[in-house]
């Protein structure tokens, strides 16, 4: 039987890929033979080589630099047992007129720092050695580094606190990551997390950015690192000249090989022409740049091929076994972290260290499957007549309330604000025109419950949302990633938060027994509680207790299955008893009952959680649309089957789905693919008609007020049951 990526076992799935022939052991044992190591290929990055770390002009942020002393013992370790070459003058064995004596292996030098002009070429020069140095052309006589050491370098002129309030926030937004490296004065991993977030930018987006960035920083930063200046073309026509091959470097934004097809084919003629002009050389060679996707390299290295370029370099690491891909070789990444011993082990014993490694991956997920079997159990769809069975036993039709929490991100993907704002109005007008055409058992539109983050708040777009709150399509609740935390921190951030939404955009309810503005939430990353890996993103154990005090009237987050937050207690409406000590307090609880007291604890709302076939295969099925996984009519089905509801009454089933509906990818499955439409008129032909099925349209809150409505013994179904206690501020 297949199971796909989405299992519910995550841990057998990677079982069954590793025992699939994902470890490659023939492979890894021929290489161990002498004789074999010849017919391998091995090809050595360096970034940049400097005189020493100790020198004040010295700036190694990503730590990828090698000094004079290593790059000089490297040197000679390689003349021992490899036969050192270039890619013009490589020949795979099978097409030499002569055997390698010793394996052969390419030294190639990335980014085009003019250090391997001032000092690495004259060590290996003096050795009689050659090696391959890619550029990336567009960055050439400029007189300035690389987009990221400028990057790297704005921030340890100016500090990272204010680099990150008042260059970064300004233009995107309060990135949790970020501030967690800040609080943990954490220089090293705050410059890499924000060289990251900028890699995944829009081209456009990261220009703008980045003149902003310059405009208000250049003046404050006086002069440039030294030691990252990059090469001239009149040094790298002395390299070529002295032996030197130049290969072409495939980045991005301001030194940039773009994905789409004709541009990339362009850009990479210019720069052919480029060298050509300056050196008199052909180029035959591109290094990859290290975020590309895999569809990307793909395209990438057919455009290659079609253009007679001969090797494509990857940073993906090994070596390059016989019968290897040209244009996808392996590499080895010499960095500040590199010594004789580890190099010699990774070239030699050939990854056998990753061997073990997922040896025991192989144990740990055995060890899962048996841990999590009794709840892969509880998963097994039973529940397919339940429905029926539901009717039969009151004879009287199943009230279906049904709502969509949208964990609302007009900034993911790591837009800058127009672009955040151009979503947020795409939003308004196609769920307007949609809902609009459509109408529940009482009357009322189509909404969503739009859980808005913290750290992504910016006036101008909750505003717009406010207008639709007005019109009656949406609802605004509370949305939260954070790290690191701490109770006293996050009682006055959900405290401030909510009177904000409340003063400035009529947001969110107020509690009618206490006259407290009260939200509903979801958490971010689904570490709610503590709950995520290695606690992280949250850090706080008694958050249950913070909600609570801070007029939280229930949790919407679960189910966030295959994930490992995921509780045991599934397609559950009940109360979680905080423990503050531990985290995870949510893993249980006590289910709410038809006509008994309010339980101890936060109310918890789950929606559905189960497996169906996909296919030949089974596949979870945890209620949320997506861009590969839109709201079919075959899922529809599988999230009211699961009948999550009220205990002692089983009639009023609460069917809670949830999306990421301010994303690109999944307002175009929505909106332009019209699965929104096809949703609701689905629910409404077979969910609707009046003697099996009722249906309702609510939001989160309006979900909440009718569970306690049901707590308090109101059997009977009323519109009124909508504001049964928190009320809308208007």
């Amino acid at each position: 039987m297949a199971f796909r990526k989405s299992h519910v076992n995550m841990a057998f799935l990677n079982l069954a890929l590793e025992l699939s022939g994902h470890l490659r052991l023939p492979q890894v044992f021929s290489a161990l033979k002498k004789n074999g190591m010849r017919e391998n290929l091995t090809v050595l990055v360096f970034h940049h080589i400097v005189e020493s770390f100790a020198s004040p002009f010295v700036y190694d942020w990503d730590h990828v630099s090698c000094d004079i002393g290593m790059f000089r013992e490297i040197l000679d370790f390689l003349r021992k047992h490899f036969h050192i070459t270039t890619f013009e003058h490589y020949l795979p064995p099978y097409r030499a007129k002569t055997v390698y004596h010793k394996p052969p292996l390419i030294v190639t030098f990335s980014n085009g720092y003019r250090s391997i002009y001032s000092i690495a070429a004259p060590e290996m020069l003096q050795l009689n050695l050659n090696g391959t140095v890619f550029l990336p052309t567009e960055a050439i006589d400029r007189n300035r580094p690389l987009w990221q050491d400028s990057v790297a370098f704005y921030v340890n002129s100016v500090g990272m606190n204010k680099f990150y309030e008042e260059i970064f926030t300004p233009f995107f937004y309060r990135d949790p990551l970020l501030k967690y490296h800040i609080n943990d004065n954490n220089h090293k991993f705050f410059i890499r997390s924000l060289i990251d977030f900028l890699k995944k930018l829009p081209m456009g987006d990261f220009l703008l950015f980045f003149e902003q960035m310059e405009s208000l920083l250049g003046s404050v930063c006086t002069g440039w690192t030294q030691d990252k200046h990059l090469l001239n073309w009149e040094e790298i026509k002395e390299l070529s000249n002295a032996g030197f091959e130049v290969g072409l470097q495939g980045g991005n934004h301001l030194a940039a090989f773009p994905s789409d097809s004709e541009q990339f084919r362009n850009a990479l003629n210019q720069s052919k022409c480029d060298v050509k002009k300056n050196t008199g050389k052909n180029v035959s060679v591109f290094f990859y740049s290290r975020e590309n996707i895999e569809q990307v390299r793909k395209l990438q290295a057919k455009i290659l091929q079609e253009e007679h370029f001969l090797y494509g370099v990857t940073l993906d690491q090994g070596i390059n076994f016989p019968g290897f891909n040209p244009y996808r070789l392996k590499s080895y990444r010499i960095d500040h972290n590199t010594c004789i011993d580890r190099l010699g082990c990774s070239l030699f014993i050939c990854d056998l260290d990753k061997v073990s490694e997922r040896a025991h991956r192989i144990f740990q997920a055995s060890q899962e499957i048996f841990a999590k079997s009794k709840q892969g159990l509880k998963l097994i769809p039973s529940k397919v007549k339940a429905l029926s069975r539901c009717r039969m036993r009151t004879g009287r039709p199943c009230h279906i309330f049904f709502s969509i929490c949208d964990h609302f991100e007009p900034y993911s993907d790591r837009v800058c604000h127009s672009k955040a704002i151009t979503r947020v109005l795409k939003f308004k007008e196609k769920f307007s025109e949609i809902a609009f055409r459509h109408r529940d058992a009482d009357g009322f539109f189509p909404k969503v419950t739009a859980f808005y983050p913290e750290e992504e708040y910016k006036k101008e777009l909750l505003d717009i949302l406010a207008e639709m709150c007005d019109q009656g399509f949406i609802e605004t609740e509370i949305h939260l990633h954070h790290d690191n935390d701490n109770a006293e921190n996050l009682f006055a951030l959900l405290t401030d938060y909510k009177k904000l939404l409340a003063s400035e955009h009529r947001m969110l309810s107020t509690d009618s027994n206490t006259g407290e503005i009260a939200y509903g939430f979801i958490h971010g990353n689904w570490a709610l509680d503590n709950s995520g890996i290695n606690g992280r993103w949250c850090g706080v154990n008694n958050e249950i207790s913070v909600l609570m005090q801070t007029g939280c009237f229930a949790d919407f987050t679960m189910p966030s299955a295959p994930h490992k937050t995921q509780t045991r207690k599934i397609n559950s409406i009940y109360y979680a008893a905080d423990d503050p000590l531990k985290p995870k307090s949510h893993d249980t609880g006590t289910n709410v009952r038809f006509g008994v007291n309010k339980g101890e604890g936060l109310l918890m709302v789950q929606g559905p959680l189960t497996i169906r076939m996909n296919g030949i295969g089974f596949c979870i099925e945890n209620g949320e649309i997506t861009r590969d996984n839109p709201p079919f009519e075959e899922r529809i089905d599988a999230w009211i089957q699961q009948c999550v509801s009220v205990k002692g009454k089983p009639d009023w089933i609460f069917c809670k789905v949830h999306t990421h509906g301010a994303q690109d990818s999944v307002m175009k499955q929505l909106f332009d693919n019209n699965w929104y439409e096809k949703m609701f008129r689905y629910l409404e032909a077979n969910y609707n008609d009046g003697s099996r099925f009722i249906l309702h349209y609510v939001s989160a809150r309006e979900m909440a007020n009718i569970i306690l409505s049901l707590e308090d013994g109101c059997g009977e179904w009323s519109t009124a049951l909508r504001d049964f206690r928190y009320k809308k501020i208007s």
